[in-house]
Formats: C-alpha cells, sequence, structure tokens
C-alpha cells in the first residue's frame, strides 16, 4: 500500500530545458523507500463520468497522478483543473491531441510541464519518462534524442527498479488509432533499455498487452514474450496499456492477439510498488477489478529461492475498501 511519503516537485531552472523534473521527499518513505502507487487514465472531459474517475483516484491515496492527455475537451483548462488542483504536484501531464494552443499553455503554467513537452524524473525506486505524441517523430529528434540518453541512464542505475514511460496516443491497441511512426522508432529503444510498462491513452477504452517485443519484419504484430495472463517473472518484453478511461465517452475496440485484457468502459489503473514487485489492477467506476497482472523481478533470487513460487504471497488490498 500507499506510504505517507508526501513529494513536491522542483522544477529547477538551469534543468528544466532537459526536460529533467526533481523530486524533493518532505518525509522518509521507511527503511527500503520502495513502497508506492501510483494511477494512471487519460481522456477525462469535464462531465460527472470525469469527477467520479477523479475521485477514485484520489480515494487510492496515490503518490503519483499520471494523466495521459485529451484533458477538458474545452478551449480552457480551467474545468478540468478544478477537478486535480487538490493533488497538486503530484499530477504529472503530458499533452493529448485535444491539448492544443491555450490549454498547452495552461498546462505549462500550472504543471510546470516544459516547453519541449517531455521530461523525465525519478521517484523512489522507479523511473519515469514523460513523451509528447503529438511531436512529430520524424521531424523532431530532439524527444528521441532525450529518450535515448534518460532510457540509457535509468536502465543502468542501480537504485531503479522499475521504468514507467507515458504519452497520450498508443503504440499499440484494437483501436486502429496506433501511432505508427512513433512505434517503430521507440518500441526498439524501449526494448533495448527494459522499459517495464508503457501507458498511453487516445482511444476510450481499457486495454493491456501481453509483455510483447518489436516485431521488426511484420511490426503491426508484435512478438508475445510471455502469453500468461497474470503473473510475469523476470519479464522479458514491455507490457504497453491503454487507459482513456477518465470520462470522455466510450468507444470500441476490436480484440488482437497481443491483448491480454479489454474493457470498454470508465475506471482507472492503480499500480503498486513493492520494492522489486509491481502490482497492476484496473478498477472500473464502479469499483470491480477487471484486470489485474503482477511482475516479480529476480525470481531466481540469489539465496536459490524461486520468486515465482511466492507471488502469491504478496498481499495487497483493495485500495477503495
Amino acid at each position: 500500500m500507499c506510504t505517507s511519503l508526501i513529494c513536491t516537485s522542483v522544477v529547477v531552472a538551469n534543468q528544466q530545458q532537459l526536460g529533467i523534473l526533481k523530486l524533493a521527499a518532505a518525509e522518509s518513505a521507511g527503511p527500503t523507500g520502495s513502497e508506492f502507487n501510483f494511477v494512471a487514465a487519460g481522456d477525462f472531459g469535464c462531465r460527472e463520468d470525469a469527477k467520479n474517475i477523479i475521485n477514485m483516484m484520489t480515494k487510492m491515496n496515490p503518490e503519483l497522478y499520471l494523466t495521459l492527455g485529451d484533458y477538458s475537451y474545452q478551449p480552457t483548462l480551467d474545468c478540468w483543473y478544478d477537478m486535480v488542483k487538490s493533488a497538486g504536484s503530484a499530477v504529472k501531464v503530458v499533452v493529448g491531441n485535444h491539448d492544443m494552443g491555450y490549454v498547452l499553455s495552461s498546462l505549462m503554467d500550472k504543471f510546470n510541464l516544459p516547453p519541449q513537452q517531455y521530461y523525465s524524473f525519478d521517484y523512489q525506486n522507479g523511473h519515469f519518462l514523460g513523451l509528447s505524441s503529438e511531436l512529430d517523430s520524424g521531424e523532431d529528434k530532439g524527444q528521441f534524442e532525450f529518450a535515448k540518453s534518460d532510457l540509457a541512464k535509468s536502465s543502468s542505475d542501480p537504485n531503479i527498479d522499475w521504468i514507467v514511460v507515458y504519452f497520450h496516443s498508443p503504440l499499440y491497441s484494437g483501436s486502429g488509432v496506433d501511432n505508427v511512426d512513433m512505434r517503430d522508432l521507440y518500441h526498439p529503444l524501449f526494448q533495448k533499455y527494459n522499459v517495464d510498462i508503457v501507458l498511453s491513452g487516445h482511444a476510450h477504452n481499457y486495454q493491456r498487452t501481453y509483455p510483447i517485443n518489436y516485431n521488426e519484419i511484420r511490426p503491426a504484430r508484435p512478438l508475445i514474450m510471455d502469453k500468461g495472463l497474470s503473473e510475469y517473472g523476470d519479464q522479458v518484453g514491455t507490457i504497453f496499456t491503454v487507459v482513456g478511461t477518465g470520462g470522455e465517452d466510450v468507444q470500441g475496440a476490436d480484440s488482437k492477439p497481443y491483448l491480454a485484457s479489454l474493457y470498454e468502459g470508465f475506471g482507472c489503473l492503480n499500480i503498486q510498488i513493492n520494492g522489486r514487485t509491481l502490482h497492476a489492477e484496473f478498477y472500473t467506476d464502479q469499483g470491480k477489478t477487471i484486470d489485474q497482472f503482477t511482475i516479480v523481478k529476480n525470481s531466481n533470487s540469489p539465496d536459490g529461492s524461486n520468486t515465482n513460487n511466492n507471488l502469491h504471497q504478496v498481499a495487497y488490498d483493495n485500495p477503495l475498501e
């Protein structure tokens, strides 16, 4: 479960242009400093459904809110900002296709989004990389170079166990909205540096892949590395999710061979990290669990025990109870 850690985002002036956010801890997170939870959703709008989802996310007491773009669906950000402002600097934003113009300016002003629209930060034993799927992957080389350098550094950091990347438009989906140019450029990069989870929105539903690798011959058909539905030890491959379930009109999606879970409705994803164990659970707006999965790293531990046999011994509470 979450700790009592309170974090404040501090944007250091000479590093803001580099897209680096510094997180300063106001309280100790305990001896391991690696037990926390964060929530994710995108495509909100400002209707009652969005208010319900944000209220549900708040009840989960997350240390971080990863919001996945397309916020107000209005000329200004005001109505959506009013719903989340109490969470303060715990809210991390990325840019969606409905967030241009004045809304983009507001994201920069209210959430310290850097002008280049991408950034990264460390939180306990997790590394988080926020990208913009709205930048032209063929023309904007700055984001790719930043991501490459950032992931190379974080993947070799002994204090980082988990790498999470998030942006708006998905690389894989059953909704026909795949960002093909970004997929062919970034998935091999994510694979090279062992990114654990990629979060996106844009399609107004929930989708989650198996752990997958990039298929150079047929990119639209990624290589499924593990067909297990919910338990992964020493994971090979990245799990991609679509969490466009924040409150805007629900859309349909087709099943794909690489999708382990699909849900058409509202909700949010809650991810809990306890050291080298990650547990993710998607809750509907009624608090019902639709999908869940667990990743345990170093399943063959130095003492000879196999952590795969202990997956069910990691206890997680329902954050809504």
